[in-house]
């Protein structure tokens, strides 16, 4: 009998320590609006806007923001430093007062119920389309823009970060943006998350990789990287 009650007890112990270390290690970023790739639609994109295949142009946008770091916190300084993350910053201003990117998006119209105000919020669906240039002058509407950053491990495969409407905190995932853009080094993968994460804080939100607001910024963002990360490659 005092065999058997330790042998529970043991056995107790082992799954409470199992637990706790699922609790421990579990570090993604779970969110009603977080943020996940699908690759298949990014690359489809590229093939019906065959602009962003054209080479970079130096050209400045009509409007402009300036998108700086506020409070930031990471699980690892060394994989993403606040260093990292003021030059992700500054790649991102660069990319979003892009004319090329300003004009794809202009280019675009969008279903209504990307509007939204809140994680979890009623959204109302119209008939009516989003036109690129209100998208583009929510972006722009303020010249400058702190945002507070939070860097969690994540996991390859999963979301890449998650962030509510009309909020300027962005929890990232390291793992998984580095996964999804290992083509990039780790400054401009984050640079174009941070683009992507950029239109949720001005009130857009996920429409099932359908018609989606934040989505096609991030891919745009995403096409643009590569060429400026081709260009530095070659200088």
């Amino acid at each position: 009998m005092k065999r058997s009650a330790i042998l529970l007890a043991i056995i107790c112990h082992i799954v409470m320590v199992a637990c706790n270390g699922t609790v421990k290690t579990k570090n993604v970023v779970t969110s009603q609006d977080s943020c996940t790739t699908d690759s298949m639609a990014r690359d489809n994109f590229l093939k019906t806007n065959a602009s962003l295949l054209k080479p970079i142009s130096q050209s400045k946008g009509a409007l402009s923001v300036t998108l700086q770091v506020g409070d930031f916190k990471t699980y690892n300084s060394t994989l993403l430093s606040k260093e990292i993350a003021d030059k992700a910053m500054v790649l991102a201003t660069q990319i979003l007062n892009s004319k090329e990117f300003q004009d794809e998006v202009n280019s675009l119209d969008f279903a209504y119920k990307n509007h939204c105000t809140s994680c979890g919020g009623k959204r109302e669906s119209r008939k009516e389309r989003i036109a690129g240039k209100t998208v583009v002058d929510s972006l722009y509407r303020n010249a400058e823009v702190s945002l507070d950053l939070t860097i969690q491990a994540g996991r390859c495969g999963g979301a890449l970060g998650a962030t509510c409407p009309n909020t300027k905190h962005i929890s990232s995932n390291y793992k998984s943006i580095a996964c999804d853009m290992r083509n990039l080094p780790i400054e401009l993968a984050y640079a174009v998350h941070i683009c992507h994460e950029f239109a949720h804080t001005v009130g857009y939100c996920h429409t099932d990789h359908k018609d989606d607001v934040a989505e096609k910024i991030g891919w745009i963002a995403y096409y643009i990287a590569v060429k400026m990360n081709t260009e530095r490659s070659n200088s």
